[in-house]
């Protein structure tokens, strides 16, 4: 897939160095680009620009918890791998709550 070329074209390091500033990925979001949609695939393209970005532990979880076939759990098991993923904590609640 072609997100998963991008992702591991990006430096990982680069992605660390500003979490104060990122783009928290939603699960829906999520799920559409492991499932191909255009517009997902557009919008994370854009997200993929900022330098910054990653996944809540919970969208981990949700993207697991659907994920019913062992190709599907591969396939988020190995896109996981390749961006940060966030515990969740009082701060990132409230910001969150703001959007």
């Amino acid at each position: 897939m072609e997100f998963v070329e991008r992702i591991r074209e990006k430096d990982k390091a680069n992605s660390r160095k500003a979490k104060k500033l990122g783009c928290i990925i939603d699960t829906d979001i999520c799920i559409d680009l492991l499932k191909g949609q255009k517009f997902a695939i557009e919008l994370f393209e854009n997200i993929l620009k900022s330098g910054s970005y990653f996944i809540s532990i919970l969208t981990y979880y949700e993207l697991l918890k659907g994920a019913y076939a062992k190709g599907q759990r591969d396939t988020v098991e190995n896109f996981a791998s390749l961006i940060d993923i966030l515990a969740i904590n009082e701060i990132i609640i409230k910001i969150g709550a703001i959007f």
